[in-house]
């Protein structure tokens, strides 16, 4: 069984330099699902991996070497290894590129028939890329990159510092000529900053949203910091300000700013080893899709009368269900209830290789001013 070393520092994208020899060589590579996790991407099934090499007049593409009888590649945790014939290295090096030389490891799923002939084949998924050279350019080009990559990160480590270094001073300076103030000022701005720190508290707990730290002016009587709040900015002064207002004339006019619009999550899945695909639209409008080992999860606005249109197709099991189901986050929109916020069409039957599609409408009829997440959608084949 060959199996990655997984002990190594994980590349991401892009960061990888790929050696081209001049002769009969392997390449080994492990793919991640989640790099943070360290957790490895389960390659095997029948999906097909192809590594590629690309110039703007030609394309060489390799599949993915398939042993037979000596030896197993370890693809349920992640390993793929493609094998580079001399003269596939011949025309890679021949390649003009005319810029960066860039290699690709793409999926596809293909169907075969029972004499192994492709009969339909996905469409092609970006897995990983990364930059290749010959032996002759590796090492320079290596160290080259590595060289460029630290250098852009000590400059924009150094403005940072520099950023900070300016903030921290002003705030010290601000804060100097307080101090030399009468006590009475002293405690009128701790009195300001206990004031500050609790509306930023409240602000938290309803709204969700903290400073930036980002000093916007010191000449005002409050330090003024930015927020940004779905594209509102505003400094604390004039929050303090608009607080001040509401409670002076207990009304504040929102009537433009969509504070907490109400959402939905849409989750999509295809359980087994069918290729189908899940198509999922608003009105009539794609907002994504999921295929087999790729599932959909997203969140979108959930106005009235919204309608949301799963559709299903590809080589189908007949006598499958394509199934929809909704589960509140509140108790007032109780999918079993005819106040229900959702209402789904049913459950259609499968049909081989015909395309079904099940509907769900959002409905507030019942319900008095829906704000934030009103649940889930998922829809499912079983």
């Amino acid at each position: 069984m060959i199996k990655g070393d997984t002990t190594k520092g994980i590349k991401s994208t892009g960061e990888l330099a790929l050696r081209i020899s001049k002769f009969d060589s392997y390449r080994l590579f492990t793919l991640y699902e989640n790099v943070k996790e360290r957790k490895v991407m389960d390659v095997s099934g029948k999906q097909r991996y192809y590594l590629v090499f690309k110039s703007p007049k030609k394309e060489i593409r390799i599949p993915e070497y398939e042993p037979k009888g000596f030896f197993e590649v370890d693809k349920v945790n992640g390993c793929i290894l493609f094998k580079i014939t001399k003269k596939n290295a011949e025309d890679i090096l021949s390649m003009k590129t005319a810029g960066e030389k860039i290699f690709y490891i793409i999926r596809v799923f293909e169907e075969r028939d029972s004499f192994g002939r492709v009969i339909n084949v996905t469409d092609e998924v970006e897995v990983y890329n990364g930059k290749w050279g010959d032996d002759v350019e590796f090492s320079s080009f290596t160290m080259g990159n590595k060289i460029d990559l630290l250098t852009k990160s000590l400059a924009t480590q150094i403005d940072k510092n520099a950023n900070q270094l300016k903030e921290y001073n002003d705030l010290l300076e601000k804060y100097n000529n307080e101090v030399a103030k009468s006590s009475d000022l002293e405690k009128e701005l701790e009195a300001m900053r206990i004031e500050r720190d609790a509306l930023q508290a409240s602000l938290n707990e309803y709204m969700g949203d903290t400073y930036d730290g980002t000093i916007l002016s010191t000449d005002t009587k409050y330090i003024a910091f930015e927020n940004t709040l779905k594209n509102i900015s505003f400094t604390e002064e004039q929050f303090n300000n608009a607080v001040n207002e509401v409670m002076s004339k207990s009304n504040m006019d929102f009537s433009n700013v969509d504070i907490d619009d109400p959402r939905i999550t849409l989750n999509v899945k295809v359980y087994g080893n069918e290729k189908l695909k899940i198509n999922v639209y608003k009105g009539n409008v794609s907002i994504g899709s999921a295929v087999y080992n790729q599932a959909l999860n997203i969140i979108v606005d959930a106005d009235d009368k919204d309608k949301f249109t799963f559709e299903c197709e590809g080589p189908i099991m007949v006598g499958n269900k394509l199934y929809l189901s909704y589960d509140s986050s509140d108790s007032r929109f109780n999918p079993d209830d005819e106040t229900s916020a959702v209402k789904i069409s049913g459950s259609p039957l499968l049909i081989n290789n015909l395309s079904k599609s099940i509907t769900a409408e959002i409905d507030y009829t019942n319900i008095v001013d829906p704000v934030g997440s009103i649940g889930v959608l998922e829809c499912f084949v079983r």
